[in-house]
Parts: structure tokens; sequence; C-alpha cells
């Protein structure tokens, strides 16, 4: 404490006789710090390597859902099935149930199914599969309200790699679908996938 108290004092007389020195001699003084021009400034690294190109244009999409299925009950593991297709380039879609990736990727995933009020089991849980595991953050307890309940996500998919719509088999029950609200009708599931970029390997 003394010595900052000591130092403050310096300061003081310091900025006192450079004031008087400037009053006598009618000009400015300045104060040179020692280390002024002499800051290090570290040389530049190496560039780092170059990121994978963009794609220029969507080569692998689809829209599907399942229409005015009101009263639909899928049993505890069941599938849940799309059997309306919307829009589809490069992404199979063999049956009701699977997806079929074309292209490897980054995919964007954004899937959602209708429960009824009052008919959700609070334990059913809707998931997402590839190749029959379950994707990590792939998965959603169901509201227990009369609208959609949603989910939306990026992960990487290889060409052949399937991809499916759950109900989870841990449910002690299963699950009664009903219309949601959707923008081309009353939607009780729906199933959008878009690549958005190559993988690196």
């Amino acid at each position: 404490m003394k010595s900052l108290l000591g130092l403050f004092a310096t300061a003081l007389i310091l900025a006192g006789a450079f004031s008087e020195a400037s009053e006598q001699t009618g000009r400015s003084v300045s104060i040179s710090s020692p280390t002024a021009g002499k800051c290090h400034t570290p040389p530049q690294g190496p560039p780092g390597p170059q990121g994978p190109a963009g794609i220029s244009q969507v080569s692998a999409f689809g829209s599907y859902a399942y229409y005015d299925a009101n009263n639909v009950f899928v049993n505890p593991g069941d599938l849940i099935q799309f059997p309306n297709t919307i829009s589809s380039l490069n992404i199979s879609h063999p049956n009701s149930t699977d997806f079929v990736v074309q292209e490897a990727g980054f995919y964007y995933i954004h899937f959602g199914v209708a429960s009824q009020a009052d008919e959700a089991d609070p334990n059913t849980m809707i998931q997402l599969t590839v190749n029959g595991t379950v994707v990590d953050a792939g998965q959603f307890f169901l509201r227990d309200i009369n609208e959609l309940s949603t989910l939306a996500l990026i992960i990487p998919l290889q060409a052949g790699d399937v991809v499916q719509v759950q109900n989870t088999p841990e449910g002690d029950g299963g699950v009664a679908f009903t219309q949601g609200v959707g923008v081309l009708g009353p939607t009780t599931a729906f199933f959008d996938i878009i690549r958005l970029a190559p993988l690196v390997i």
C-alpha cells in the first residue's frame, strides 16, 4: 500500500512540475514512453488448409408427408409412414417408411408428427434412425396437443444410408396421430430432407 501511495505521490509531483514548466516556457511538455515503438509483433503463421468447396446448387432433397390420417394408431417400435411425396431428387422412397440417400453429404432434416390431445403416452418419443441406429439428438417427446411436434437437425449421411422415423420401442403404449395444420392440408406427419454440403474426407 505504501509503495502505491508513493507512486501516486510521485505522479502528482511530476504532473505539477510539467505543468509549471509548460506555463513558464509557453510550450507543451511531452513524455516519451521507454517502450514506444518497441512492441513485438509476431510473424504471421502459415495459411490453413483449404476448406471444402460449397455446392453451387442443391443436388438432393425430398419432401414427404402423411395427409388426412386421423385416428391412426402407431404401436411402440413401429415406423412412421409418409405415403405422400411432394418433391424428391436423389432421395429414393421405395416404400412409405424408408428414405434412401443417393449422394453422400451433410443433410438438413426436419420432421414431425401430430398426436391427439389426451391420447399420447407421456413416455412416447419419436426418433430418427439411420440404418436402424438412433441418431444422437434425434429424439423428441410428443406434445399432448392436436398440433405438430417437430425436430430439425443436420447430420452426415453416406450414399445408401436408409433414414427412418420411428415410435420408440421403450414407450408404455402407442400413439394416436391426428390431423395437424399443414401448408398443403391437414398434416399427420411430415419429413423434409435437403443436402447442404459434401462430406469432408
